[in-house]
């Protein structure tokens, strides 16, 4: 594998573009297989969410709506308080909603997630996550 070299460190790539594309295409199948027949809501956690939800969104081919919230949950490299910056914006009153996240290590933010997304209405949540 090629060494890639950003700010003065080296990595090696883990695991090879074309492994992500095809375990993505196999997450998106399911959810649209499993959401046919209905209109879920993508909700994705600002910043992480944004390359693997682009990816994600361009292999759904069911009816949806997509949103954003934006959490901060670190101060420095220490975990903190959970606040979120951004809302969803969208009416989740009995929704389905899928929760894209890019990472989950602590569990910390996707609970304070689903619990914001309950409170909205949110009938259904699950999550899709690369790294879990």
């Amino acid at each position: 594998m090629n060494r890639i070299e950003i700010d003065n460190m080296v990595f090696e790539p883990f695991i090879v573009y074309e492994q992500i594309q095809k375990r993505i295409r196999l997450m998106a199948t399911d959810i649209n297989m499993q959401y046919e027949k209905k209109n879920p809501v993508f909700v994705g956690v600002l910043n992480g969410c944004f390359m693997f939800m682009s990816d994600l969104m361009k292999e759904i081919h069911i009816p949806c709506e997509m949103s954003f919230v934006k959490l901060a949950s670190y101060r420095g490299t220490a975990q903190g308080n959970i606040a979120q910056l951004l809302g969803v914006g969208v009416d989740l009153q009995g929704r389905d909603v899928i929760v894209v996240e890019d990472v989950i290590d602590s569990g910390n933010s996707i609970k304070y997630t689903i619990e914001a997304l309950q409170k909205e209405g949110a009938e259904e949540h699950k999550c899709v996550c690369p790294i879990a």
